[in-house]
């Protein structure tokens, strides 16, 4: 069930600096990291879904085609596009790796965030 601020069972750790009404967010990349291209640039093969902060992540939809403004529905759920992310440095520290959140940025995949418009049960996305 997603909720205005989190997901049941997937609450909000910094509150004062990501509870701003524009969680839950996707990681539309963490795929790409996932993949055999991203582990080659990584060296590494053990990142998994969630480990880099995101509520849930997203396939087919690629952050150089998502637009501010732009709204889906997830299941009952509808989410509106207000912004890039910003990759926190905390994920760094998680991951071992201090350039994790720069990299992110500097490869054009930093995700977005969305706000929730209308609470509900997720499941596959669509465009509104």
């Amino acid at each position: 069930m997603v909720r205005k601020l989190d997901i049941d069972g997937d609450a909000q750790a910094d509150l004062a600096g990501h509870g701003k009404g524009e969680q839950p967010r996707p990681y539309s990349s963490t795929r790409w990291i996932l993949t055999i291209t991203g582990r080659a640039f990584w060296g590494r093969t053990d990142f998994t879904f969630g480990q880099f902060g995101e509520n849930f992540t997203v396939e087919g939809l690629p952050d150089n085609e998502v637009c501010i403004g732009d709204r889906y529905r997830i299941g009952g759920a509808e989410f509106e596009v207000t912004q890039p992310r910003v990759t926190c440095y905390r994920v760094g520290i998680r991951m071992n790796e201090p350039r994790m959140a720069a990299l992110l940025v500097a490869h054009h995949r930093p995700g977005f965030y969305f706000r929730v418009l209308q609470e509900g049960e997720v499941g596959r996305a669509t465009t509104l």
